[in-house]
Order: C-alpha cells, then structure tokens, then sequence
C-alpha cells in the first residue's frame, strides 16, 4: 500500500494492492475513528483538512486483509 503525499496539509491519495477493498477508517493516536470512508477502488482520495496537526493511522479493509500505514497531517 502506498498514500502520497506525506505528510500532508489535506487529501492523500491511497493506493492498494489488495483486492476487493471495502472500507478505509483513519484513528488518531487515541484509537478514535476521525475519518472513514467505503469504497471498492484500489485508488481512494481521502480529505484530511478537518484534521489537526499529527500523526493518524490509516487502516485499508478487504476481502484479502487488512493493511495500515501513518500519515503525518501538517
């Protein structure tokens, strides 16, 4: 999985090679859901400029797996 740019003031970009991809939620380091979004595309834009500034975790579910990256909002 790949998410560009980052760090970042506002969208990223997700890219996954899993297959059948159905949701995409962002924690912040508390655990708390701040973003979600459903999808089934391998390519999802995702709005953080609601966010303040800090450290998220980005969790990709699908039928294959689960995959998680951080991202640093600016």
């Amino acid at each position: 999985m790949s998410l560009s740019p980052n760090p970042t003031a506002d969208n990223v970009t997700i890219n996954s090679d899993l297959d059948g991809i159905k949701a995409i939620v962002v924690y912040d380091v508390t655990g708390r859901v701040v973003a979600s979004q459903n999808t089934t595309s391998n390519i999802v834009t995702v709005s953080l400029g609601h966010l303040n500034s800090g450290v998220y975790k980005v969790v990709v579910t699908a039928d294959e797996g689960v995959q998680a990256i951080n991202v640093i909002k600016q």
